[in-house]
């Protein structure tokens, strides 16, 4: 609604638009923020430092609710990029050396802490029940596919090589891994509606 809930300098605030009103809620090295039925999601880590990389924050998730101020530890493995909603809890396990499977979303049991792997993917992304994720490449000069996969069909144009992928309505924003350019993509006709190209001095 009208409220913002951010973290900064080892808290979390809470910005109420309508009033001004500022409130620290509570103190955390918090990232990933994610705000679902009156709770706020999110992973601690005391290490990581703040940087302009690309570099990937994980720790374990912690849950605040917002009504009774109570914070609840969900889970004691490290995750990436946890994404709370309706169809549960998802995050990214990030692949490392020797690992014998690509980079994947998981599915998080709340109740359990135990998990499932769902797809390929570096971030969850749901459209109309189908789910984003990616066709590695075979060799040097094929490239990684993205795509909502739909039984056997690859809902998607082949020459997508995506990055901080966004969904906002019917349409899909990116970073082009190929050339850093932003885009809207059309999930209704395929079409790329919009292409930014920023200059190095930019970022």
């Amino acid at each position: 609604n009208d409220t913002v809930y951010f973290s900064w300098k080892g808290s979390v605030y809470s910005y109420n638009e309508t009033d001004s009103a500022l409130e620290k809620l509570f103190e955390a090295n918090a990232y990933s923020l994610n705000y679902y039925n009156g709770k706020i999601y999110y992973i601690e880590n005391d290490e990581y430092t703040i940087s302009r990389d690309m570099t990937v924050v994980d720790g374990p998730l912690f849950c605040y609710d917002l009504n009774d101020r109570s914070e609840t530890k969900i889970c004691d493995k490290n995750i990436s990029m946890p994404v709370i909603c309706d169809n549960g809890i998802f995050y990214v396990k990030y692949s490392l050396y020797g690992d014998p499977l690509p980079t994947g979303i998981y599915k998080l049991n709340e109740e359990s802490g135990l998990d499932e792997r769902i797809c390929n993917g570096f971030t969850y992304i749901e459209y109309n029940g189908l789910i984003y994720s990616y066709i590695p490449g075979d060799g040097e000069n094929d490239k990684i596919r993205f795509y909502f996969l739909n039984d056997d069909t690859a809902l998607m144009p082949d020459n997508i090589r995506s990055g901080k992928e966004s969904l906002h309505g019917d349409d899909l924003y990116y970073i082009s891994r190929d050339d850093g350019s932003l885009n809207r993509l059309s999930l209704l006709t395929g079409e790329n509606t919009v292409q930014i190209t920023y200059n190095d001095d930019f970022f």
